[in-house]
């Protein structure tokens, strides 16, 4: 049966996606509007036959999709075929997807599979400028203006309210903070560069392949704690121009920016730093600062890094929550996975995947449902 699965991963290797130069507003065409908004495809199928519980769909000319995406059916009879589905395995031109209490049968119409989106709208939009707006019932529903006028870095920056593209209250940052809002990843030049991005309705992380060097950002709600309501727990985690996001560096070091709507008082916008449970990369970051752990590990023998949650406080010392589906690792293997492995952990039901954030760091995202 079809399930909304509002965790998706995008990568500018799928079918009807697109590799990102410098050029101005390839951000907005070619990752922002396709992954958070539209979509990719959809791509006419030769047959969706279900045997045992499994369902096969068939593309004799390649279907472009990859190994653990959501997609999309449509037009197929039974209609319970309709609707997401997560692929559990992949060729060139066919994909498996779970089809338990559907009876053996081969679909009939005229059946397409497409890249569904997160879910999120752009209710504001230039030239070159584009505002995105996540659920507005479940999350913040703040807004994030990219400003991609700029050759290589757009500019990004939230907002709690819009009411035009040029228009906005409580921005983070502010020019004080941060002048012009934070820098989004992109590409360093005309070669075209690959990207990744995860999220669901109310949060993503993109990664792109600037030169060489991935640059990360992210913008998301919080996971609050204790189940507080904090309707301003949204956050901007973009780059320095000089330098990638290290969010895997579990620290708010100089070359990334993390911004949050307003601080614990509601009052104005704060900068944030962040925390794990375990080891950290420098001195002060992290809650137990000392190197991280050797891997794999010598002891158990198990091909699996250590993880953490990580939590966000502002300067100020008040804690605001774990940020959604981020695995933190506290092992010392983030050089042992590519940008876009998908790897299974111990304690996780679904997989997880690893995004880059330069030459020699990487993060984990869940790629199951964000709690």
């Amino acid at each position: 049966m079809p399930i909304n699965h509002t965790t998706k991963w995008f990568s500018s290797g799928m079918g009807g996606a697109s590799q990102v130069s410098n050029a101005a507003g390839q951000a907005i065409s070619n990752i922002l509007n396709p992954c958070l908004v539209n979509g990719f495809g959809p791509v006419p199928m030769d047959s969706l036959i279900i045997a045992d519980g499994l369902a096969t769909l068939t593309k004799s000319g390649g279907h472009g999709f990859l190994d653990y995406q959501v997609i999309e059916i449509a037009g197929a009879t039974p209609n319970a075929l309709n609707g997401q589905h997560r692929f559990t395995y992949v060729s060139a031109t066919v994909g498996t997807f779970d089809a338990t209490d559907i009876a053996d049968q081969t679909a009939t119409g005229t059946i397409t599979a497409k890249t569904p989106a997160l879910g999120w709208t752009s209710p504001y939009t230039g030239t070159n400028l584009a505002a995105y707006r996540g659920n507005t019932v479940t999350g913040s529903g703040c807004y994030l203006r990219i400003d991609d006028s700029l050759i290589s870095l757009p500019r990004a920056r939230g907002f709690v309210e819009m009411t035009d593209i040029n228009t906005g209250t409580d921005p983070f940052p502010t020019d004080a903070l941060f002048n012009g809002g934070g820098y989004f990843p992109k590409a360093s030049n005309a070669t075209l560069r690959s990207w990744l991005l995860v999220g669901n309705d109310r949060g993503f992380y993109v990664s792109a392949d600037f030169n060489d060097n991935w640059h990360l950002a992210a913008f998301l709600d919080l996971q609050t704690l204790c189940g507080l309501v904090d309707p301003y727990a949204c956050i901007l985690q973009s780059c320095n121009i000089s330098a990638p996001g290290y969010i895997s560096y579990m620290y708010n070091y100089s070359g990334s920016q993390q911004f949050i709507a307003r601080n614990y008082g509601a009052a104005n916008n704060s900068a944030l730093r962040t925390h794990c449970l375990g080891p950290g990369n420098y001195s002060g970051a992290a809650l137990a600062p000392v190197s991280y752990w050797s891997y794999p590990p010598v002891i158990s023998g198990a091909n699996l890094p250590g993880v953490s949650p990580i939590f966000i406080s502002e300067y100020q010392g008040q804690l605001r929550g774990t940020i959604p589906g981020y695995i933190g690792l506290m092992s010392n293997c983030r050089t042992s996975f590519a940008p876009g492995d998908i790897l299974t952990f111990s304690g996780y039901e679904d997989k997880v995947m690893f995004l880059r954030d330069y030459t020699a760091g990487a993060i984990g995202v869940y790629l199951g449902e964000w709690t």
